[in-house]
Parts: C-alpha cells; structure tokens; sequence
C-alpha cells in the first residue's frame, strides 16, 4: 500500500479512514514479536543464572533444577506483562482516538530529503510519520491528510507541478550524493567546475593506504638498504626511492589527474536503476533496488552498460527506474552530477 492511495485518499478528503488504514495504524504499535523475542532472552538468562547461584550455595540438585524453572518462567512472565503494559501505554492516544470518532484534517506540507532519507513535513506541524512506506513516491508538495491529535500522515495528494517535483527530486539526488549543485549547468554543457576538479585530487581512503605502503617502502630503502657509507654515497639509491614512489601515486591517481587537468564532462541519458553489493557466502553479489543500503559493501547506479558508486544517501535519494540525465568525468568515470530528464527538457 501507498501513501498516495486513491481508495484511502477519498475516505480521508471525507473525513474519514477504511478499514486498511485503522488496521495499518494499530499494526505499529504491535509489539508481540519483539516482546516475544525479549522473553525468551529473558529466560535464557535468569535460568542459567538461578542454576549457577544455586549450586555455589549448595543446595540439592532438585532444588537448582526448580529454582532454574521458576526463574525461567518468572523472566519470561514477567517480560511479556511489561511488553504488552508498553504496547498499550504506546497504543493509547491513538487508540482512544479511534474509539471516539475518527477526525481527519487536511495540512499542507511536503515530502523531502533529509538526513539520508525521505521525509514528511507538515508546513507549521514539523515532521509527520507516514502510515505507510514513501518508497517510489516522487518528493514535491502535498496535500496530506492527518489523523487529527497525532503526527500520522495517512495519505497525500500533489499539489505541486512536476516541474516542482523534478526540481525537489534533483535537489534531494544533489544532498545525497554530497554534488555541486551549483556546478549543473557547466556540466551540462561539458565541464567540470574548478570545486569539482579540486575534489578529484583529494584521494580516497584505498588510495591513502597504498600511498602509506610507499612512504613505508622508501623508509626502508632510504634507511635499511645504505649499510655502508651515507645517503650522499648513494644517490642512486635515493633516486629509485623516489622515482618508485612517483609511480605509484601516478599509477594511482593519472586519470583523475587528467580529468581535474582537461576538465571534460560526458553525459548519458537513460533509465538509472540502483543496486548494492552484498556479502554472501561466495563473496559479493549484486543485489537491485534493495530497500535500504544497509550492510551493503558498495552502492551503484546503472545506466545502460556503466555503473556507478555512490554514496548511501545517494542510494537512497534515487527513485529507481525512472529517466535520469547522469554527468561523469572522461577518464576516470565518475558520477559528478545527475539530473531527471524531464528537469532538463523544461
């Protein structure tokens, strides 16, 4: 189900909620499987602890055994009467809520990107909670109908052009992946901006390490090998140490060199899917649109034959599937700036 519903976007314009969404909102404050969970820990715990404690004073070995048991299911008990005290103190507001007549209210607001995710926000409400899930929903501004007395957002209708949609989708793709927004239009005219050509020369921690392999490196030829006589007596020596090191910080860095240099842009048009590189029992593998890029090695973008890393934020920001415009450097192909298509053609 989806924030923008027609079915439930009808009943809240009249005021009211289906049946779908009053079951929605009492299913997040169901906590039976976490408090589950909680109690089985609990006896797990309190169990083998009696047993030990027991058996340190002494006692007969039916008495451990029936101390265990009680422990065990006192914790259990005891875990899961607190759980379902929290569930019902959580449930409450809304709860009585439901129970005295449903009151749905219109706010204005909009859907955007903050802290590395989409977000609701009621124009003078702050932050709303979405009754359901805002994956695949273009960010912009909305309509949003409120459970009257809560921060429960239980459907939105646009409000904005999508030229305004667009624009919030560019602005939220800029902020999670950390772009020079301000660099768009040299980009789209095949160019780096000079912030852009200064970022290329900053060097990834990979490439850090290696360089601090080869400082390592020349210490121990500028130290070690000399045995006899001083580095003066040996300048070839000296020389080989730091023509070696050259070469590894070229052979590391020679196409962002060349792109910060050239400063040339390209530019792909297409429809640009994410994925992530996941850990398995093999090694990685690739996994497309995974909800959330959490414990995931690597993020990309896809566009036709190229890939690209991003950052989480930016994994996040992408609606997949949809057409973008995507910039990146010549040599080096690195994803400088990307842009939906339609923000461009407008």
């Amino acid at each position: 189900m989806a924030l923008v519903d027609a079915g439930g976007l009808k009943s809240n314009q009249e005021g009211t909620i289906t049946g779908e969404q009053r079951a929605a909102l009492l299913r997040h404050y169901d906590f039976t499987v976490y408090i589950f969970l909680l109690a089985f820990l609990a006896a797990v715990l309190f169990g083998p602890g009696a047993l030990v404690l027991t058996r340190q004073i002494g006692m007969s070995t039916d008495v451990q055994v029936a101390a265990a048991g009680i422990s065990c299911v006192g914790a259990a008990l005891a875990v899961v009467g607190l759980g379902v005290i929290y569930q019902r103190i959580k449930a409450a507001p809304v709860q009585q809520r439901l129970d005295a007549g449903v009151e749905v209210e219109p706010v204005d607001g909009e859907i955007t990107f903050r802290g590395g995710q989409y977000v609701i926000l009621g124009y003078g409400r702050g932050r709303l909670k979405p009754l359901y899930k805002l994956a695949g929903i273009k960010p912009g501004r909305y309509c949003l109908y409120v459970l009257k007395g809560t921060r429960w957002a239980l459907s939105a209708q646009s409000t904005g052009t999508p030229a305004d949609s667009d624009e919030y989708l560019w602005q939220a793709l800029v902020r999670g992946n950390r772009f020079d927004g301000a660099a768009l239009s040299l980009n789209q005219a095949g160019w780096l901006s000079l912030r852009q050509r200064v970022g290329l020369l900053v060097v990834g921690p990979g490439k850090i390490l290696a360089v601090a392999w080869g400082a390592v490196f020349i210490g121990f030829i500028l130290l070690i090998v000399p045995q006899n006589g001083s580095l003066l007596e040996n300048p070839q020596i000296v020389l080989l140490a730091l023509v070696g090191f050259g070469a590894l910080i070229l052979l590391l860095t020679f196409r962002r060199l060349l792109d910060a240099i050239i400063g040339r842009v390209l530019s792909r048009e297409g429809i640009v899917k994410r994925s992530v590189m996941v850990a398995d029992e093999t090694g990685y593998r690739e996994v497309s649109n995974r909800e959330t890029p959490k414990d995931a090695k690597t993020c990309l973008y896809r566009i036709d034959h190229l890939k690209f890393k991003v950052k989480p934020g930016g994994y996040n920001a992408l609606l997949n599937g949809r057409r973008y415009i995507v910039y990146y450097t010549a040599f080096s192909h690195r994803l400088v700036n990307i842009e939906p298509a339609r923000l461009k053609a407008a």
